[in-house]
């Protein structure tokens, strides 16, 4: 017997809902107080998608954020526009998270994981907000000549992560499903910046006396979303799904151009890049995943003015 999609939506919301665990971080500030504390949790199990929330410190500067969690997620803490912690965290597991604030420096300390080991490894690599780890990255990556050297670099860069993922591995400081999602959380950094750096290549080669051949270029880009299906349903898992999705976007926009700079520019400028992206990202068959990235994409348009605050 065939289910109906919808029920089968339904139920798998039920299944979600049913084996989630309620997950606890405890915190303290200490120093000035934020205007606005923010945090990232999975909403039905999706993440990466500019959902962000506030939770309420009190005038001692404590603060509890909840979630209910079904499956190893990431949570990401703000304080105003600074990273403030970047949470694996675990069904059911309870956390300490002390921030301290000086002279306009913020800095944290997590405690309470079962998983002390992986949790400092990972806070050393997303030691920044997730768009300026992805946008640093693909600006050094746009730097080299070709398309090959710039896949090259950023697999070996892959490849060095899951080296460290494999040691937590061996050590038996992370279980089987961790090591996965960890694996599948840097493969899709990685692939988010060399989807940048792919756009940047062809934004600089405009004002470039001699530009590169950019036949090659967009070549490799075009491979990437084929060793990356945006359709996969599993990017909704990760952080960078949104980021992702945002580049497989420029990525369309420039093809539906034929790779040409000045009519993508032209495009932008009258304002057809809603109508390009949507009828592309429309065609994919994962309605769920891309109802969550349009939505959410129009509240980050919102909040932009936020983050550009902090960045400048």
């Amino acid at each position: 017997m065939k289910l109906k999609p919808l029920l089968v939506i339904v139920l798998s919301f039920l299944a979600l809902a049913t084996s989630a665990k309620e997950t606890i971080i405890k915190g303290k500030i200490n120093g000035k107080l934020p205007e606005t504390l923010y945090y990232t949790a999975p909403v039905n199990g999706a993440l990466g998608f500019h959902l962000y929330y506030t939770a309420k410190v009190d005038a001692m500067g404590k603060f509890e954020i909840k979630a209910d969690l079904a499956e190893i997620s990431f949570i990401d803490i703000y304080y105003n526009y600074q990273p403030a912690g970047a949470l694996i965290a675990l069904p059911g597991v309870s956390y300490g998270v002390t921030i301290n604030e000086s002279s306009g420096k913020v800095t944290h300390s997590i405690t309470g994981s079962t998983i002390a080991e992986a949790q400092t490894w990972y806070s050393s690599v997303v030691n920044n907000h997730r768009e300026a780890v992805f946008i640093d990255l693909a600006m050094m990556l746009a730097k080299l000549e070709t398309a090959k050297a710039i896949t090259e670099e950023a697999k070996v860069l892959e490849n060095r992560d899951a080296a460290a993922i494999k040691k937590l591995y061996d050590n038996k400081a992370i279980s089987n499903e961790l090591y996965t999602l960890l694996l599948n959380e840097r493969s899709y950094l990685y692939a988010t910046s060399l989807g940048y750096a792919f756009l940047l290549k062809h934004i600089f080669a405009m004002r470039e006396t001699t530009p590169p051949d950019l036949a090659e270029f967009a070549g490799a880009w075009s491979a990437l979303y084929k060793r990356h299906n945006p359709a996969n349903s599993a990017i909704s898992k990760y952080p960078w799904g949104n980021y992702f999705l945002d580049m497989y976007k420029n990525y369309k926009l420039y093809e539906s151009v034929g790779f040409d700079g000045k009519k993508f520019l032209s495009r932008i400028i009258l304002k057809l890049e809603k109508e390009i992206w949507l009828s592309s990202l429309l065609k994919m068959p994962n309605t769920i995943m891309l109802q969550n990235f349009m939505k959410t994409h129009l509240v980050a348009k919102k909040k932009k003015r936020y983050w550009q605050k902090w960045l400048t």
